[in-house]
């Protein structure tokens, strides 16, 4: 019984073990199955990632390091952006002095032209020394109330102390840091301000000219830049009291009244004290300008020089932000000038009848002093109505002051005193801030916020407008005080007014060496007799700052790109390793080493003790006890392994929340959070985003700037090349130009050219008038820019920067028609076309190719024109070639050619290095992008082909020339250069420089030829500009597609180094450079049918209406005469006009012809 009792309890127990046995043993083979698939899981994942590992072991103190490092370089950039900005911006600012002294010296006699350039040199050295020894640290000398100053003067860093800190020890120099974001050191505001400063002295220069005495005026010039313009700008940009008056401060973003009213002001107590001229009022016909192509040259200096003035006031160039504001304060700054000079130019002409180039150029001015103070806060369309009512002030108080019989040579007053008091208070009435609930100002595209920073604060608007009137009252009472003052003492004392004898003779006469600053045959500059200058056939006629980023700047560039592209590998393999560890923490499980686990004896050790205690056994009994031992043990030793697992599960588990919690653990094994890590990478990104944007639109400004600067060289150029008797009118006509063209590529042109013309391929539809320039929050008065649509890399940061660009080609491509319907198209009609062209005829040609129409995608392959050679040369040269054919030559052009010669070749040659100057902003500025380096790359490559190609072409013609006429023509010197640039415009980007020398070469023979063409098919065009700009617009399309650097007619590059390639594919396209000759073949035939066609239309309906073309009586005497006031364009004394009805010359020499009858040094 015991037996078969021990019996069943050992079956019972058995039978439960092995079911807790199976159980266990199905646990522990699901678990190793789990196991095993876990780690084939783990294989195919570390197969995955480890191509792309970053660092197998870093730890996150390691990545904050690099992080920093990171961070640091972009802060250098940033800094070294912002200095290569403020450096290029003040630069142009300086160049203005250029400007200032070529407009007043030509709107003075030329009896006092001497003087009054050396009065503008020396205001720049006298005024650099006052601000360099006083006037600094007055403005900037820790005036400013949140520094600690007292709000009203600075008083620390006379003569350039405080600049730097030297190490006693090393003697180490370390620059002094500016307090605003990204400045690198105070050396950098002081010369960016420095420009601003001698720029306010040189205003009063124009306003006191011929009559006071150049000692005298050195002395107020130092005054003026030590003491009264720094005071203030401490009350002002420095910070003072002005700064938070009323609680929301002034506004004058670049300067309307900080520096234009307060050198009007002072410029009228001058003139005020001074008195006027002698025999100004009495005697008014002697005063007119003397050299109007001079007065000319300076407005379009100045306004050249505006882009350096405005945009530069963003004060940096780093981030998103200034990038767009400078864009912003551009074009705001272009549409205020041309409405200004438009709307001067026509209430002149209403009250006087007469064309008056010199009220056009004041009303540019105008413009662009109106628009100075609110360029960063309004929007476009309050950038017009600024421009406009600033040419009204400008011209009502001109009235004034002549009413008054003050007498202010240049409108000093007017133009900066009157226009700086409008455009003060414009920056507050237009502020982009919804109605006077929400205010602007400084805030830039973003309205004021309340001190809490939660949202926009209220009730500002009329705050605003009472600050900037007080600022004005402030002005005027201090410049005008201590101006009125210091010439009082000075009158007082004898020593401000030149005698009346220096007066009638002249002070070049009596106080300079040579005494006269012209000398020219006939000319005799000592009479105070009036007269014309007339130049008679035959007789003898009247380098940038370095590019910052061109070495070290774009490798650190490259170096940040890199690094962040390795931290954006690492966020992808940490997004990926998260999912592994997960894996890993479970497998370890399995994987770990297992510990010792107890002893339990097996059965087989159970039955040797039984026998070795003599302990009765049973067979069945020792066989199921021998079983239910080993299964014992197996049970406990299962037990025991799911037991160590689990303290190796919990162990794991803790040693991952302190590895999460230390920030020195390995990033692999991720105590580093994604979130963290991407933040950091998020961070760097964005900087960098901005950097590139800011880098896009400090490019595109400045390459713009130089655009816009080529219509000087136009205008020189045409000038020089017609004859005296128009040279008034030329001028007019070129300024007109840019003024109407601005307008019509504002309210149409860039919405025909870039409003989404790609949907229907031919033109765009919205845009009109600037809209959808800007995103516009209705609640807060917010204001967002659009971005550009051009740029895949998303460099580009607001459709204004584009606009802006695209403008300066616009009003190119209707400025070349001037100079083929030169000397005979009626002024009016003209503006009427140029406001056609670039409204409609020359926009829609964009938006078939830039605008991405139906020919840039022609074949599959588009077309290639870089930088418009066909698009904007050969649209603008069968423009004028229609112009010419329906006008008809000049009368007596091929009967008397020797009197149709150039009558100022100075001006020509002047002109065409303008022209050549503003090719590189033409042609590298089309990269349309500086923010990598293939974009830097691509730019020099641009440049230097332009640069090639432009000098062949030069003394191809040159050699040509001498070939056949055995004379040295500088006229045709000057057309090869031109010609070489057109040439090579087209295909700058996709050729080496060997195809660029071949480019220039083959264009000058195109150039000539086609000169020689239009001569025998008796066409006359007075510049050439058909032969320039259409011929050879034509043949640089085809060089573009002929000299493409791909491998034959295989490949084809086009713009960039490699061959066109299938979308989602590396491969290059094979046999395409055929179809490319092909697609730039419809170009040239589209351009030619569209723009000739349209032009011809239009030339054509205005002659039958009797409106083209101006009287034989007027062609005959001169359109200066008969439509301008003044009457001629030269007043040089002692020559005297030649009479209309005089008795006939002597029949002239002719001059030496080729075979083709082209004259000798014709242009």
């Amino acid at each position: 019984m015991k037996v078969l009792y021990l019996l069943g309890i050992t079956v019972a127990a058995s039978s439960s073990l092995e079911d807790e046995v199976a159980m266990l043993r199905a646990e522990v083979k699901a678990q190793q199955q789990m196991a095993q698939e876990q780690q084939a899981l783990i294989k195919e994942l570390l197969e995955e990632v480890q191509p792309r590992q970053l660092q197998t072991y870093a730890t996150s103190a390691e990545l904050a390091t690099q992080v920093a490092a990171l961070q640091a370089t972009d802060y250098s950039l940033g800094g070294a952006l912002d200095s290569a900005w403020m450096c290029l911006c003040g630069a142009l600012v300086m160049f203005m002095h250029a400007g200032f002294g070529m407009l007043e010296t030509g709107s003075c006699r030329a009896k006092n032209a001497s003087n009054v350039l050396m009065k503008n040199l020396v205001n720049v050295c006298v005024g650099t020394l006052g601000w360099w020894l006083f006037g600094w640290a007055f403005a900037y000398g820790s005036a400013g109330v949140s520094s600690g100053g007292n709000g009203f003067i600075g008083w620390h860093g006379f003569a350039g102390f405080d600049f730097y800190t030297q190490d006693t020890t090393t003697g180490i120099i370390t620059p002094a840091t500016c307090t605003s974001d990204g400045c690198q050191s105070t050396m950098l505001s002081w010369f960016f301000q420095w420009a601003f400063c001698t720029a306010a002295a040189t205003i009063v220069s124009g306003a006191v000219a011929e009559r006071v005495k150049s000692p005298t005026y050195a002395i107020f010039a130092f005054l003026m830049a030590s003491f009264i313009y720094p005071v203030v700008v401490a009350w002002t940009w420095g910070g003072g009291w002005l700064a938070t008056i009323l609680d929301v401060g002034y506004m004058d973003f670049a300067g309307s009244g900080v520096v234009h009213l307060t050198g009007g002001v002072a410029g009228l107590a001058g003139t005020i004290v001074l008195g006027p001229r002698k025999g100004r009022f009495t005697n008014p016909e002697e005063f007119e300008t003397h050299n109007l192509p001079l007065v000319v040259l300076g407005t379009f200096a100045l306004w050249f020089g505006w882009y350096g003035f405005n945009p530069g006031s963003t004060l940096a160039m780093h981030d998103y932000a200034t990038g767009a504001m400078a864009a912003q304060v551009a074009m705001n700054t272009t549409l205020s000038a041309a409405t200004g000079g438009i709307t001067v130019f026509i209430l002149a002409y209403v009250i006087t009848k007469k064309y008056d180039v010199g009220g056009l150029c004041n009303g540019i001015l105008a413009g662009l002093v109106s628009i100075t103070a609110g360029c960063g806060n309004m929007e476009c369309g309050s950038a017009v109505a600024t421009g406009f009512v600033g040419g009204l002030v400008y011209q009502g108080s001109s009235l004034l002051l002549q009413k008054m019989k003050i007498d202010d040579p240049v409108d000093a007053a007017p133009v900066h005193g009157f226009c700086g008091i409008w455009g003060v208070l414009a920056c507050g009435l237009f502020d982009w801030g919804k109605g006077f609930d929400h205010y602007h100002g400084w805030s830039g595209f973003g309205c004021m916020m309340n001190t809490a920073g939660t949202a926009c604060q209220t009730g500002y608007g009329g705050s605003a407008i009472g600050a900037q009137f007080i600022l004005c009252i402030m002005v005027i009472l201090w410049s005008g005080c201590l101006s009125a003052i210091i010439f009082l003492l000075l009158k007082l004392t004898g020593t401000l007014r030149i005698s009346e004898e220096v007066e009638a003779v002249g002070m070049d006469e009596h106080h300079h060496s040579p005494p006269k600053a012209y000398s020219l045959p006939g000319v005799n500059a000592a009479s105070p007799q009036k007269g014309v200058m007339q130049v008679v056939p035959g007789a003898p006629p009247a380098d940038g700052p370095k590019d910052a980023w061109a070495s070290g700047g774009q490798n650190q560039v490259l170096a940040v790109a890199s690094e962040v592209e390795l931290l954006r590998e690492l966020q992808k393999f940490l997004k990926v390793r998260s999912l592994e560890m997960r894996v890993a923490a479970i497998s370890l499980l399995f994987l770990t080493v297992r510990a010792p686990m107890g002893w339990l004896p097996s059965g087989t050790e159970l039955k040797r003790a039984d026998e070795d205690t003599g302990f009765p056994g049973h067979p069945k009994i020792w066989a199921i006890g021998t079983e239910l031992g080993d299964l014992t043990h197996e049970v406990v030793e299962l037990q025991k392994e799911l037991a160590a697992q689990k303290v190796i599960l919990e162990d794991q588990e803790h040693r991952f929340e302190q590895l999460e919690a230390s920030s020195s653990r390995r990033l692999q094994t991720a105590y580093l959070t994604t979130a963290t890590f991407n933040t950091k990478v998020s961070t760097i990104e964005s900087s960098l985003k901005g950097l590139f944007g800011a880098l896009d639109s400090a490019w595109l400004c400045l390459c713009g700037a130089l655009v816009m600067f080529m219509h000087a060289g136009f205008a020189m150029l045409e000038t020089g090349c017609c004859r005296a008797k128009n040279a008034s009118n030329v001028l007019m006509k070129n300024l007109v130009n840019v003024c109407a063209g601005t307008l019509g590529w504002w309210s149409f042109g860039w919405a025909f050219a870039y409003g989404s013309a790609s949907t229907n391929g031919f033109i765009g539809w919205h845009g009109f008038f600037g809209f959808d320039m800007y995103t516009y929050d209705s609640r807060t008065g917010n204001i967002t820019p659009v971005d550009c649509q051009y740029d895949n890399a998303g460099g580009c940061q607001s459709q204004m920067l584009s606009w802006f660009f695209q403008w300066a080609f616009c009003t190119a491509a209707a400025t070349i028609v001037s100079g083929a319907v030169a000397e005979r198209v009626k002024s009016p009609t003209y503006a009427v076309f140029a406001f056609f062209m670039t409204s409609f005829i020359y926009p829609v040609v964009v938006a078939w190719t830039w605008g991405g129409g139906w020919i840039s995608t022609l074949f599959d392959v588009g077309v290639m024109d870089f930088a418009g050679s066909g698009i904007v040369h050969l649209t603008g040269g069968v423009a004028g070639l229609m112009g010419t054919i329906i006008l008809k030559p000049r009368k007596g052009r091929f009967e008397n050619p020797e009197e149709f010669e150039a009558h100022n070749l100075p001006f020509v040659v002047l002109g065409t290095f303008a022209l050549w100057f503003g090719w590189y902003g033409f042609n590298p500025g089309s990269t349309l992008g500086m923010h990598d380096s293939a974009t830097g790359a691509l730019a020099a490559q641009v440049a230097m082909n332009t640069t090639i190609s432009a000098a062949t072409g030069g003394i191809t013609v040159f050699v040509l020339r001498y070939f056949v006429t055995k004379k040295y023509d500088v006229g045709g010197l000057c057309n090869g250069i031109l010609a070489g640039l057109v040439s090579i415009t087209a295909g700058c980007a996709n050729m080496e420089c060997g195809s660029a020398f071949a480019a220039g070469l083959i264009g000058a023979f195109v150039y000539q030829g086609s000169s020689m063409l239009l001569v025998k098919l008796k066409i006359d065009d007075p510049v050439d500009a058909s032969p320039v700009h259409g011929f050879c617009g034509a043949w640089g399309v085809l060089a573009a597609a002929f000299f493409d650097w791909g491998k034959g007619v295989d490949y084809f590059n086009g713009s960039g180094w490699s061959c066109k390639t299938p979308e989602g594919s590396t491969a290059c396209i094979e046999g395409i450079g055929g179809t490319m000759i092909g697609s730039n073949m419809i170009l040239i035939l589209m351009v030619c049918l569209w723009s000739g066609v349209l032009s011809g239309s239009a030339f054509c309906i205005l002659k039958c209406t009797g409106l083209l073309r101006i009287s034989e009586e007027v062609e005959d005497t001169g359109m200066d005469s008969h439509h301008h006031s003044p009457p001629k364009a030269y007043a040089f004394p002692n020559v005297v006009a030649p009479e209309v009805n005089a008795p006939p010359k002597p029949a002239p020499v002719e001059p030496e012809r080729d075979v083709e009858g082209y004259a000798h040094n014709e242009v």
